[in-house]
């Protein structure tokens, strides 16, 4: 079943998160690796599949042992398949002001074209949400040495708008990106996304 695969089995056969594979415990390093956890639901780990550098940034998609699909831009959601809410597929490009525009499909409510116009602005760990901040600090870096951005949506139709996303940029095994972050898919349903494992976050290059 692989990695992913033993953990969903085991919360469901104890209600608890099991503990997640490391380097030293079956992950292989020779791969990158994504943690994913919705919310109220178990974390996993996921592999890279592949990654292509676009012009609107770097697409990288993930799956887990049991199908289970992520892709993210540049660390942002592209699209997700497998969980109970899910965008089929996304667009990139980039509006005057550098706002980038994604244009989603919801999987969910069989909507097609809904445009998010995403506004990034840099902030600060302090504003960042208590639940992302409080299981990264479990990672070997200051939290405040990271840089953060906060995400805000302009989304049409309106019924489809998205809460802000948070997001940490630092380095994580040669690879300057998207560290960490909390998005959601629609408002009630959210994820915690990090580059695994956690120790391997770094506020400098190698």
């Amino acid at each position: 079943m692989g990695d992913v695969g033993l953990v969903g089995r085991a919360f469901m056969q104890s209600g608890k998160q099991p503990e997640l594979p490391l380097f030293g415990s079956g992950l292989d390093p020779a791969y990158r690796y994504l943690y994913v956890k919705p919310n109220d639901g178990v974390a996993a780990i996921f592999v890279l599949s592949f990654e292509k550098r676009i012009p609107q940034g770097l697409l990288e998609g993930w799956y887990s042992a049991d199908g289970v699909y992520v892709s993210t831009l540049d660390g942002r959601l592209s699209a997700v398949h497998g969980y109970s809410v899910g965008w089929t597929q996304s667009s990139w490009q980039w509006q005057g002001g550098g706002r980038l525009v994604r244009t989603r499909d919801v999987s969910t409510n069989h909507l097609y074209g809904v445009v998010d116009i995403v506004e990034s602005n840099v902030s600060t760990v302090q504003l960042a949400p208590v639940t992302l901040t409080g299981w990264l600090s479990r990672s070997s870096v200051p939290l405040s040495l990271l840089t953060w951005q906060v995400d805000r949506h302009r989304s049409s139709p309106v019924s489809q708008s998205l809460p802000d996303a948070w997001l940490a940029f630092g380095w994580h095994r040669g690879l300057y990106s998207m560290v960490a972050s909390h998005q959601c898919l629609e408002p009630d349903f959210c994820f915690h996304l990090a580059r695994w494992p956690l120790d391997q976050i770094n506020s400098l290059p190698p």
